[in-house]
């Protein structure tokens, strides 16, 4: 190629100097050999002077000859340099056509250096608008020089990313260098996408969802409009989880997001949150509170139909429910973590109604989001605050001896006082604080035994310990449990635990294998609440359990209720037949521990024979009956 600069711009001044130079030279030899032959001596003074002029400027093209020389050779060095580089290097007019282009250039677009030089910029930029393209090259002739990204066409029909540099170097030419940055944008494309979009289903994250919720709210301020945010989960994910794999749960998640993105709006925003939970942003639904309620109302209810069709996972039909909670604000002074606090509170009051999944946030539940996220805060110190104490709750034989006494956690707030466990306890199970209380609870059970094994009057007393259900599935309980009692020197066959059916019941083979490790050491299993779950009865048969407790909800109404009679019943000669003890608890009344006796069951707890109380006083009632035996939880 010929590149229009100084450089290669010598080749025909080259030329043209050796020309003259040989004229020269035959002028030269003129003066220096036939003038002085034919002009008089007399002349000979303007002859010399001729023959120095003539050796002067001899000498000077001896001296110039070699730097024309050694210029032409940089020249053709650059020449191959521009063509040997991957970059691309056009010389074009101000008409956009191409005067010159190097071989990279023509290895980057696919074109012969042939084709391009018949071509013009429009024909390979990938920018449609030619008027958009003309308007850049009129620029560059004006500010003489500039540097874009751009897309030019592949002769193949794919796009590559270029950026560009142009200089201007004469009135109507420029020059302009081309390098390829497509694998450099997509590189950024994939950094974008890792820091801004769930991997798994394209979605957009977390940090993406607060950025466009953050850019919604200042809109809204501006414009009074109502927008709402969704909080959705769901409702049995966990199970598919559990049985059919990680992979499988993969599937759904992506299946989900498809139809989310199907059901709403161009300008919609739904994003992944995190686990089986999605967050939708509607923007713009009204002025007014009562239309805008109604909107996102009728759009969560086509969200949940969506849902609730069943998902096909290889050869598997599953069936998934949602639940939906919406807050809607209006240029609100609120921020997006109040927001997506606000619908979640509201997705959770979804979950626990019956009949609908779905629940606007009132500010009722505001008050109830800060109550318990202080109480959970309270709740993280209280343990290390020394605020938590065990209470013990007989339990007696047919005798109405104690045997065994349950243990019963109980918080002393500094401030609120003693609160319920029916208060603290779900918040301890939601937040992962029941495993440390839990733990601690245990650990407080084995000191109380081995104190009790020291003293004849308390030495035969069990207790009985409730293990919550999120404890028990932890993949190291076992061994803890056995470090704990070897530490603190218990006796295993004083300690009974206390499972729900729930616990049990969702990995049954791994429950049972539990169990029979830990009844190997010498420890008691009990089966509380019975009756209240759902387990069946084929799993019932499998557990390698000891005892069922007869929840008191069905003992309460003993007395008068025929269907809690029959129930009780039932329960105690299908004990019977497993080879199971029975106790029940809640028992108040004389009359209902009669029934239960004639029913056949023998151990009873309840305010009958005491409530719960601090362990000084249990000690003491336990004594004064001449050392029964004791069950604590």
């Amino acid at each position: 190629m010929r590149t229009p600069n100084a450089f290669t711009d010598l080749r025909p001044t080259l030329r043209l100097f050796l020309f003259i130079m040989g004229v020269v030279f035959l002028c030269e030899a003129t003066v220096m050999f036939v003038l002085p032959a034919l002009l008089p001596y007399e002349n000979n003074t303007m002859v010399e002077a001729l023959v120095d002029a003539s050796l002067l400027s001899v000498m000077s093209s001896i001296i110039i000859l070699p730097l024309m020389l050694r210029l032409r050779r940089r020249a053709e060095n650059v020449e191959q340099a521009i063509n040997i580089t991957d970059d691309g290097y056009w010389v074009v007019n101000s008409k956009g056509r191409f005067l010159e282009v190097n071989d990279g250039y023509c290895r980057m677009i696919g074109y012969s250096r042939e084709e391009l030089l018949k071509m013009q910029i429009s024909d390979v930029e990938a920018i449609e608008d030619s008027a958009l393209v003309r308007s850049h090259i009129e620029s560059i002739m004006r500010n003489h020089q500039d540097r874009f990204e751009t897309r030019h066409r592949h002769k193949s029909g794919r796009l590559i990313e270029i950026e560009v540099s142009v200089v201007r170097v004469g009135a109507d030419t420029m020059v302009v260098f081309l390098r390829d940055i497509t694998d450099r944008k997509r590189a950024a494309s994939e950094i974008h996408n890792l820091a801004f979009y769930d991997t798994l289903t394209g979605l957009p994250n977390r940090r993406l969802l607060i950025d466009r919720l953050e850019q919604v709210l200042a809109r809204s301020r501006q414009h009074n409009c109502y927008n709402a945010v969704m909080f959705l989960d769901l409702d049995n994910f966990k199970t598919l989880n559990d049985t059919r794999g990680h992979s499988q749960g993969d599937r759904l998640l992506m299946e989900v997001a498809n139809r989310l993105k199907g059901t709403l709006r161009r300008d919609d925003t739904v994003a992944r949150h995190g686990g089986d939970e999605f967050v939708i942003i509607v923007e713009n639904l009204c002025q007014q509170l009562e239309h805008a309620t109604d909107i996102s109302q009728a759009l969560a209810k086509k969200i949940i139909n969506a849902l609730n069709r069943p998902f096909m996972l290889d050869e598997l039909e599953f069936q998934t429910s949602l639940s939906v909670g919406i807050t809607l604000f209006q240029g609100d002074d609120v921020n997006v973590d109040e927001l997506l606090r606000q619908a979640d509170t509201a997705m959770y009051e979804a979950k626990k109604s019956a009949h609908s999944r779905l629940a606007f946030f009132q500010p009722a539940m505001q008050h109830a989001l800060v109550k318990r996220t202080t109480l959970e805060s309270d709740l993280r110190n209280a343990l290390s605050r020394g605020e938590l104490e065990l209470y013990y709750q007989p339990q007696v034989d047919a005798s109405d001896e104690i045997t065994s006494a349950e243990v019963l956690l109980r918080w002393r707030h500094p401030v609120r006082g003693m609160i319920s466990p029916a208060e603290f306890i779900p918040v301890a199970e939601d937040t992962g604080l029941i495993l440390p209380i839990g733990m601690w609870v245990l650990e407080n059970a084995c000191k109380t035994l081995k104190y009790w094994g020291q003293d004849p009057m308390l030495e035969k007393v069990q207790l009985s310990v409730n293990v919550s259900a999120h404890q028990f599935r932890q993949p190291d309980f076992v061994d803890s449990l056995s470090n704990l009692l070897s530490t603190c020197g218990a006796c295993a066959s004083k300690l009974k635990l206390e499972l729900t059916e729930s616990a049990v019941q969702e990995n049954i083979t791994e429950s049972i294998e539990k169990i029979r490790l830990l009844q190997g050491q010498g420890l008691g299993f009990a089966m509380d609440d019975f009756g209240t779950g759902h387990s069946s009865l084929t799993n019932l048969k499998r557990l390698p359990i000891d005892q069922l407790k007869i929840d008191q909800s069905f003992v309460r109404d003993l007395s008068f209720d025929a269907s809690d009679r029959t129930i009780v019943r039932t329960i105690i000669v299908m004990a019977e037949s497993l080879g199971l003890e029975v106790i029940a608890e809640g028992v108040e009344t004389p009359e209902q521990r009669k029934l239960l006796y004639a029913f056949g069951c023998e151990a009873y707890q309840g305010y009958l024979y005491g409530p719960p109380m601090p362990l000084t006083d249990f000690e003491n009632m336990a004594k004064q009956q001449g050392g029964a035996t004791a069950q604590a939880i």
